[in-house]
């Protein structure tokens, strides 16, 4: 069975207006995407959670999380679509945890993420 092996940010920028007192509003682009080495033979594999907080006054999120996954020797590696078929929910759950972790080291609020359909 495939292990998550990591949980890292390639890229974190948030930005919020520091008078606001009213819940935010947003319209987030959430997508996915597949990493693989130069070396397909490697047992390591990464789903890619990009997030985009949409257009905002008072608030900026754009952040980019690499969820690597390492295969046990001799089991099949997943490829493609597969791979994140099977991964891309608990890659989502630990980017809300790793992100919402982030901002409270920032002295920021915890973000309620929007569920994925």
């Amino acid at each position: 069975m495939p292990k998550i092996d990591s949980v890292k940010f390639d890229l974190f920028d948030f930005l919020i207006a520091t008078d606001q007192s009213e819940p935010i509003t947003t319209q987030p682009e959430i997508a996915f995407s597949l990493q693989t080495p130069n070396d397909p033979s490697m047992p390591l594999r990464a789903v890619i959670v990009m997030f985009d907080s949409g257009k905002s006054s008072v608030l900026r999120f754009h952040a980019r999380c690499r969820v690597s996954i390492r295969f046990e020797p001799g089991e099949d590696i997943l490829e493609d679509k597969e791979l994140i078929s099977q991964f891309y929910r608990q890659a989502y759950m630990l980017f809300c945890k790793k992100s919402n972790d982030t901002l409270c080291v920032l002295g920021q609020n915890p973000m309620v993420f929007p569920e994925l359909e």
